[in-house]
C-alpha cells in the first residue's frame, strides 16, 4: 500500500485493514463482512504477514531440497542421455562406415580389374606398332585385336560385373543398410523423445526386445500396430498382454 500510495478500498472508500488469503488481496471491513470476501479466510495484516512469512520460509526449504535433489538427478540424467545418444550415434556411424567401405572397396577392385584391360590393350598396341616383321605382326594381330575390343567395351562408370559375387555383395549391403536404417530410426527417436517427450514418449525403448509376430497369434488375440502388445479375450473381457 505504501508503494502504490493507496491505503483505502477503491470500492467502499474505507481503510484497508484485512488480508484475504483466498484472493491474496487487501480488503476493508465492508469487503470482509458484506461483499464478495465475506465467506473467505480473513486475517489482520500483522497475522497474515506472520503466517505468510512462515509459509514462504517452509516453501524455501522445500525448494532448496528440491534444487539439491534436482542437481544430482540432472547430472545423472545428462550422463545417461549422453551415453545413450553417444551409443546410438557410434553404432550408426559404424554401420554407415561399414556400408561405405564395402561399396567402395568392391567397386574399386572391379574398376582396377577393368583398368588392367585398358593397360593390356595399350601395351599390345604399342608392341604391334613397333613390330617391323610382317609375319610376326600378322601372327600377333589377332590377340591385339581381342585386347583392343575388350578395352573398348570397358566402362569405368559401371558398378560390379554381373555374377554371384555381385549378388552376394548386394545382399550383404542390403542387410547392412536395413540395420543402418533401424539404428538411424532409434537415434532419431531418442532425439525426439529428448526434445519433445510429451508427444514422443512412445519412442522411448521399453527395455524389452520382445516382438509378437502375426503368425504366432492364437484364437481371440489381437496384435497392436507396433507388434509389441497383444490383447487376448477371456470370458468376454479383453486383457492387454505386454
Amino acid at each position: 500500500m505504501d508503494l502504490c500510495g493507496n491505503t483505502k478500498c477503491s470500492q467502499h472508500g474505507k481503510l484497508l485493514e484485512y488480508y484475504c488469503l483466498d484472493d491474496m488481496t487487501c480488503v476493508c471491513v465492508s469487503c470482509a463482512i458484506e461483499d464478495q470476501h465475506r465467506l473467505h479466510n480473513m486475517k489482520t495484516f500483522s497475522t497474515a504477514h506472520k503466517e505468510l512469512l512462515e509459509k514462504l520460509k517452509a516453501e524455501q526449504l522445500i525448494l532448496q531440497e528440491k534444487t539439491d535433489d534436482e542437481n544430482v538427478s540432472l547430472e545423472k540424467w545428462e550422463k545417461s542421455e549422453r551415453e545413450k545418444l553417444g551409443h546410438c550415434s557410434v553404432r550408426l556411424i559404424e554401420a554407415v562406415t561399414k556400408l561405405r567401405d564395402i561399396s567402395l572397396t568392391s567397386v574399386q577392385s572391379s574398376v582396377s580389374a577393368r583398368m588392367v584391360s585398358l593397360k593390356t590393350s595399350k601395351s599390345s598396341l604399342e608392341a604391334a606398332q613397333k613390330e617391323k616383321d610382317t609375319f610376326r605382326f600378322l601372327q600377333m594381330y589377332s590377340q591385339v585385336h581381342q585386347d583392343v575390343e575388350k578395352a573398348k567395351a570397358v566402362d569405368l562408370r559401371k558398378g560390379l560385373e554381373p555374377g554371384s559375387h555381385r549378388d552376394k555383395l548386394v545382399e550383404e549391403m542390403r542387410q547392412n543398410g536395413e540395420k543402418m536404417v533401424k539404428q538411424a530410426s532409434q537415434f532419431w527417436g531418442s532425439l525426439l523423445t529428448l526434445v519433445d517427450p510429451e508427444h514422443h514418449q512412445e519412442l522411448v525403448p521399453t527395455g524389452s526386445h520382445l516382438i509378437f509376430e502375426p503368425q504366432s497369434l492364437g484364437p481371440g488375440m489381437s496384435l497392436s500396430t507396433d507388434n509389441r502388445k497383444v490383447a487376448a479375450q477371456q470370458s468376454n473381457t479383453w486383457c492387454l498382454l505386454s
